[in-house]
């Protein structure tokens, strides 16, 4: 279920996407602009993200 979901517009643009999956876990799905599949990244928010998973310019 999306709860919320907000657009970035860096070097490349996409889409953050926030909300549970079917257990009931929240999570971040980062959604490229180019909808290029491979692109697409996932983190559940319990993990947090570090500096060396962050998606800020890739």
């Amino acid at each position: 279920m999306v709860t919320d979901s907000y657009i970035y517009n860096g070097n490349k643009p996409y889409v953050t996407v926030f909300g549970e999956d079917e257990e009931g876990n929240e999570k971040a799905v980062f959604v490229p602009i180019s909808l290029e599949e491979k692109s697409i990244q996932e983190v559940y928010l319990q993990d947090g993200i570090s500096k060396g998973r962050s998606f800020i310019g890739y």
